[in-house]
């Protein structure tokens, strides 16, 4: 009975270890989306269109003020009918104002204004479609970088092995139990085993300055950022 508890609270812990881990991965991939978000230059490039869509709204109301236009006259009693204009009959001097609509101009201005707001939108969901491939881009880099790490970690242990088979093959020799074409063979191996090694650390680093790119720090700067805002 006490071994089932005891299994029990070991995969228990296991589960919530596990689960801990995961949640912790989980906020750190959406950190980097958020540091690419505010360092990134696509953040920037849609936040001058939204601003120039809305600029484009407002400049569009000012064509209001091309359909209505204001006007002012003045008329003399003194003068005579003279080409179908009449003076004023008290022969006095009068002052008249209004407004004045055209009603094409105006039309014009709403269909500006309706093409701007549209424009807008447009614009807005562009950004929205940015954020997701922004999203996904980081997130590809950044599961190609932790990639790199594991295979990494496998080249390391292959190096490993190919280091303690070269001594032994070398002690075997020391005792006329291997030959030179072991040797050679175990040095060919262990040869590989590191250029591999080499080779998939340089893709770490390459991932490192992928993801650099988008979020502008390294990963490990990242991840200190991280863990001191938590």
């Amino acid at each position: 009975m006490r071994i089932i508890i005891l299994l029990f609270c070991t995969f228990f812990l296991l589960s919530t270890s596990l689960a801990q881990s995961t949640e912790a991965s989980n906020k750190f991939k959406e950190f980097l989306v958020e540091l690419a978000w505010k360092n990134h230059p696509t953040s920037d490039i849609f936040r001058s269109k939204l601003k120039i869509a809305d600029l484009e709204t407002k400049a569009a109301k000012l064509g209001y003020w091309d359909a209505v236009l204001p006007f002012l006259s003045f008329s003399n009693g003194n003068l005579p009918f003279t080409d179908g204009v009449v003076g004023n009959p008290t022969g006095g001097n009068g002052v008249s104002f209004g407004l004045s609509v055209r009603l094409a101009p105006l039309y014009t201005t709403e269909l500006e204004i309706e093409a701007a707001k549209e424009n807008a939108k447009i614009v807005k969901l562009e950004r929205e479609g940015g954020k997701i491939a922004l999203r996904n881009k980081v997130l590809s880099l950044y599961n190609q970088y932790l990639f790199a790490q594991k295979i990494v970690e496998e080249r390391q242990k292959v190096e490993l092995e190919a280091i303690e088979n070269q001594k032994l093959v070398l002690e075997l020799f020391k005792q006329d139990a291997a030959e030179y074409e072991d040797i050679n063979s175990a040095s060919t191996a262990l040869y590989k085993a590191t250029e591999d090694r080499i080779r998939a650390e340089l893709e770490i680093e390459l991932s490192d300055i992928a993801i650099e790119e988008w979020i502008g720090m390294k990963v490990e700067a990242a991840e200190l950022l991280f863990m001191n805002s938590n």
